[in-house]
This record gives C-alpha cells, sequence and structure tokens, in this order.
C-alpha cells in the first residue's frame, strides 16, 4: 500500500515541527518529526493495525487511528490500495479539534 498526507496532515506535521524547534531545538525538532513519519509507515504493511476512531465513528468514512508516540497519534482512512492519513494529532488539545479538522468540508 503507498500512503497519501491530506494538507492538513502535512501542516500538522509541521506545526508539531516547529514548536518542537522553538520549545527545544531544531535536533529535537527533527528527530519528533523523523519518529511520527517513520511510525506512520508501518501503516504499509499493516493497514489495519490502528483502531477505529471514536471521536469519528459517525463520519462517513471509517476513519482509524494508530498511536504515534506518547502524545501524537494518526488518523486515517483506507482507500483502496492507499492510506490516506487526514491528521496528525496532538492528543494534548481539545478533541473537538479534531473533528473539527478531519469532517471540515473542502470547498
Amino acid at each position: 500500500m503507498k500512503l497519501l498526507f491530506t494538507e492538513d496532515a502535512e501542516g500538522h506535521l509541521e506545526a508539531a515541527y516547529e514548536y518542537r524547534k522553538e520549545t527545544t531545538s531544531q535536533r529535537s525538532a527533527a528527530g519528533l518529526y523523523n519518529d511520527l513519519i517513520d511510525r506512520i509507515q508501518i501503516l504499509t504493511d499493516q493497514p489495519h493495525l490502528g483502531r477505529m476512531e471514536p471521536l469519528l465513528e459517525d463520519a462517513a468514512i471509517s476513519y482509524r487511528s494508530l498511536v504515534l508516540l506518547r502524545d501524537f497519534k494518526a488518523i486515517y482512512h483506507i482507500d483502496n490500495e492507499t492510506i490516506v492519513v487526514a491528521a496528525v494529532y496532538n492528543c494534548r488539545q481539545d478533541p473537538a479539534k479534531l473533528r473539527r479538522s478531519v469532517l471540515k468540508k473542502k470547498k
């Protein structure tokens, strides 16, 4: 299977990198970013590894989530042979923010 990151998911990764860089160091930020990507890559071999995401159980698409690190999880769905990563969510944030981010209407 192949991975596809939505614009939102790419933005979440970038925001995590920038926040870590500002609060610690560029080296730490790069380490976080690489760790997140490495863990997401596991889905290419085991796409059903993540559990159904309870915060999005009423969505039209069946979203799954995989805990990446203590404070982060990937929200994704499977579309034929593609794993679509919709969000990389910092679990310390308000769960409503995750719902808004994933379920927002595209224009």
